[in-house]
């Protein structure tokens, strides 16, 4: 009997600890499941918060080069741009438009705009040449078109000092926001757009009055 009873003892214990093996093995399986799943849930939960990469349409021609300009701007006018054209200062008029026939630039919208410099440096290059030039850098005059086909001047553009900017219109002038690459500062040339539309305004007046007293002085002789 005593034989008897050793061995079910026997059978129960090695019974027993089967048993307990099959639920550590579910216990590891089941935890590194569940490490597993929430991993995967993490890496999702990831790339879902990503953001997408904006795409933008192109102001110009999309380019690359040590003379080649892109700053990322929005329009913030309050009205539709139907055209852009950049003059540097070697130009006597504003060459072509750089939007296509029929694209508008509208409110709100983020655009990238190219802007390749090198016929602008080789002209200054060439005045340079010239004992009795002096050495300047280009100037760059944005002029812009509206949809409602008037026409305003972002005037000495700073291709050198800008990444991302801001078309405002206000006063009856556009200006640009946007934070200056070598300082770090924010900027504005609204003051700057208000005193040269001050000066062209005074030099209109003053032109008229000069007319208005050559036409009186002929009709008195």
């Amino acid at each position: 009997i005593s034989i008897g009873r050793r061995k079910m003892k026997k059978r129960k214990v090695v019974a027993l600890s089967a048993l307990i093996g099959v639920l550590c093995a579910f216990t590891v399986f089941g935890c590194s499941s569940q490490e597993d799943t929430t991993e995967e849930a993490s890496q999702e939960t990831q790339q879902e918060e990503e953001p997408e990469e904006e795409e933008l349409k192109i102001i110009g021609t999309e380019a690359e080069g040590e003379n080649v300009y892109k700053v990322i701007l929005e329009n913030n006018t309050g009205k539709g741009i139907t055209g852009v054209a950049v003059k540097d200062s070697s130009m006597d008029g504003y060459p072509e438009d750089m939007l296509a026939e029929g694209d508008t630039f509208a409110q709100g919208e983020r655009r990238e705009l190219y802007y390749d410099s090198t016929s602008a440096l080789e002209a200054q290059a060439a005045q340079e040449a010239d004992a009795d030039a002096a050495a300047l850098t280009p100037q760059y005059d944005i002029q812009l078109t509206f949809d409602d086909e008037s026409t305003l001047v972002l005037t000495a553009f700073p291709f050198d000092d800008i990444e991302e900017g801001v078309i405002n219109l206000e006063d009856e002038v556009a200006f640009i926001t946007y934070t200056s690459v070598a300082t770090k500062d924010n900027m504005s040339t609204k003051e700057a757009e208000l005193a040269i539309k001050a000066q062209a305004e005074a030099d209109a007046q003053a032109a008229a009055e000069a007319q208005a007293a050559a036409e009186a002085q002929a009709a008195a002789e």
